[in-house]
């Protein structure tokens, strides 16, 4: 049995339409009423964990948001979505260091002491740090539940809006949500 609370997490560098698809999945399997965490990884910027299976995850440029940036991206995008708006009161963002072992403790301490809450997993066949992040969860104690039933093409990356809008290609705007492209657009 899921408990009634659920979380997804991700470095949301920047929050995506493939990020926002996540959200709507595991919004679908927490009652209206209960609470979806998002944890924001690599929340902090002197965080220098690593990601086991995915380095890139690791570089300078690979993390140009902020943690407060990322939470705005995250809340403006589900506030201006007439498909979930209604659950924004649902949502709580917190910071979630899934690649540093001893800032992940405090926080599972702070937020998770039972370890009540279902964590909601995006694994998809061949990615070795989602399913390492899977077995810490596990061996934290967590129910994890991957909400990929089959394997599915990526709608995008968050290395992708980056490359395009370093490039000067306009074209990052359509792979974001709306609330993602105004924080964004905000910061230049």
């Amino acid at each position: 049995m899921e408990n009634k609370d659920g979380m997804i997490h991700g470095r949301f560098q920047p929050y995506h339409k493939g990020h926002k698809q996540h959200t709507i999945r595991a919004l679908k399997r927490v009652p209206k009423g209960n609470k979806l965490y998002i944890g924001i990884t690599k929340p902090f910027l002197t965080d220098n964990g690593t990601s086991v299976g995915d380095d890139h995850r690791d570089n300078k440029d690979s993390n140009p948001y902020t943690f407060e940036q990322r939470r705005e991206m995250i809340l403006r995008s589900i506030k201006l979505d007439p498909e979930i708006a209604d659950r924004l009161d649902d949502i709580v963002v917190i910071p979630w260091s899934m690649n540093n072992e001893q800032e992940l403790n405090m926080l599972v301490d702070v937020f998770f002491p039972e370890r009540d809450v279902t964590q909601f997993m995006n694994i998809i066949p061949g990615d070795g740090w989602e399913y390492e992040k899977e077995k810490i969860l596990q061996g934290m104690g967590f129910k994890t539940v991957n909400l990929v039933k089959i394997e599915q093409p990526r709608i995008t990356s968050a290395t992708e809006v980056r490359t395009l809008k370093k490039a000067k290609d306009l074209t990052w705007k359509n792979k974001v949500p709306e609330g993602t492209m105004e924080i964004i657009e905000a910061l230049q």
